[in-house]
């Protein structure tokens, strides 16, 4: 019995000790872009508050010409292209000209990681 409450007592405090790292690397909350929806997105494009646009995956990232401003995130559906966003919401086509776009392909280390880590992470805690 006292090696079971031993080894609990250890998982709890390295559960608790990690816990506490991700916290401090976390950073602030100022930081972290605001969400907004598709029509705020297309309403700002059409008075032409928006410097640049970029497009990773489902997520599209909207910087504006403010440069006080935060950041902002937009989460598309996966079978909407930002061209068929852009055309369905009636952006002018003046605004559409003077708007940045960039498209990058999600990172590869995303990938292996969100299908990984679930698989892994019990195995290395019933082996250790």
């Amino acid at each position: 019995m006292k090696d079971f409450l031993k080894n609990f007592l250890i998982v709890f405090l390295a559960l608790f000790l990690i816990a506490g790292v991700i916290s401090f690397f976390k950073g602030d909350d100022n930081k972290k872009p605001e969400t907004i929806g598709v029509a705020k997105m297309v309403e700002e494009i059409n008075a032409n508050a928006v410097k640049k646009i970029t497009v990773e995956g489902d997520l599209l990232k909207v910087e504006l010409k403010d440069a006080t401003a935060k950041p902002q995130e937009v989460k598309k559906e996966s079978t909407d292209s930002f061209g068929s966003i852009m055309k369905d919401y009636g952006v002018s086509d003046e605004a559409r000209k003077s708007l940045e776009v960039e498209v990058k392909d999600e990172s590869s280390w995303k990938f292996w990681a969100a299908n990984l880590i679930p698989a892994l992470l019990p195995l290395i805690i019933i082996i250790f």
